[in-house]
């Protein structure tokens, strides 16, 4: 479907979804139009939605799911924004009327509120992946994951204090994995980290005619302390502890070390690794977070579809801008007002 379309239209319809199989049972019919969307690959619970209906809105223990319907020059595409846990906790009564705003939160929210409540000792040779599979699929959601082979090289004891949503995080981690991602359909995502300099954009906003994005951008760029070395050091009993350090050494950086000198990141650690190459791996998307962070894109525009980490190329006149999507609020009004963040994933 053309996204772009000048006369495309929007509309809206939101379900009761079953606890258990995550199937759609029947349509709640009080939500009003009005509502947002916000995804966010840097939050811990990635996304989240906010809705205003009329009367009461009591799903019990099911989830919600919010859908669009676009029709543009004969084409009809519906989109799944999300499958949410549904909290109601302010309803405003006049002679008139019932109304209130949902808070929906992702469904991770079920493994950041479940803990692990006595320390988890983990054996040597378990696979980290299949584990947080495992633990995510004991609080009740589906998961699916990239293949690893990522063993644990000494045993590793997990704190009960943590959530599980943090213990499956460092599990990923140690794996080389992204932190724990949900699709629209309520699915936990487990994904291989992968450069985004390495991809090819699957998103274009470029200014002109058919152009879908107002013609304004903000431009974010903090360069004060960047740094260009990090070091990771992982350190366990009775092994050697293992280094891996990531330097930006681009001549035709003005960052790098040789144009900057050596600007240090503050060491960091990590309890367990499976590799040498993943600890060096890590060292790189560790430093690559760091100065990717400080330049990034503000564009708002009309919806279309695409995914958090999904690369974008802007091109606005003099401004010619690549990076990865890492947040994207969304009105759910007719048009679909979208503000995406890009962040530039080039070292700097």
């Amino acid at each position: 479907m053309n996204w772009r379309y000048s006369d495309r239209y929007d509309s809206f319809f939101f379900t009761r979804v079953d606890r258990q199989d995550l199937e759609n049972k029947d349509r709640v019919e009080n939500i009003l139009d009005g509502g947002s969307v916000s995804r966010n690959s840097l939050s811990a619970l990635k996304t989240s939605a906010s809705l205003p209906y009329l009367g009461a809105l009591d799903i019990g223990q099911d989830f919600l799911r919010v859908y669009s319907v676009s029709r543009a020059d004969h084409d009809t595409e519906t989109v799944a924004h999300g499958t949410f846990v549904v909290s109601t906790p302010e309803t405003v009564y006049t002679d008139a009327m019932t109304t209130g705003e949902a808070k929906l939160y992702s469904l991770l929210n079920l493994l950041q509120r479940r803990y692990l409540g006595e320390p988890l000792t983990v054996p040597e040779g378990t696979n980290a992946v299949a584990l947080a599979v495992s633990m995510v699929e004991e609080a009740g959601l589906r998961a699916v994951s990239d293949p690893s082979a990522a063993v644990l090289n000494i045993p590793k004891t997990l704190d009960g204090a943590l959530t599980c949503l943090e213990a499956v995080n460092g599990l990923l981690e140690f794996a080389g994995f992204r932190s724990l991602g949900v699709d629209a359909m309520g699915t936990a995502q487990m994904r291989v980290y992968r450069d985004p300099s390495e991809l090819s954009p699957s998103i274009v906003f470029r200014s002109g005619k058919g152009s879908s994005f107002a013609p304004s951008v903000t431009h974010t760029l903090d360069t004060f302390d960047v740094p260009n070395r990090l070091t990771v050091v992982c350190s366990r009993p009775d092994l050697d502890p293992m280094y891996a350090t990531a330097e930006n050494n681009d001549p035709a950086n003005r960052y790098s070390i040789p144009n900057a000198g050596i600007v240090e990141a503050e060491p960091e650690e990590v309890g367990d690794i499976a590799s040498q190459e993943a600890l060096q791996a890590l060292a790189e998307q560790k430093l690559q977070a760091k100065t990717s962070a400080v330049e990034s894109i503000q564009v708002t525009h009309t919806f279309e579809p695409f995914e958090m980490d999904d690369a974008c190329l802007l091109d606005y006149g003099g401004l010619a801008f690549t990076g990865a999507v890492v947040s994207a609020e969304t009105d759910l009004t007719p048009g679909m007002v979208t503000n995406t963040r890009i962040r530039r994933f080039v070292r700097f």
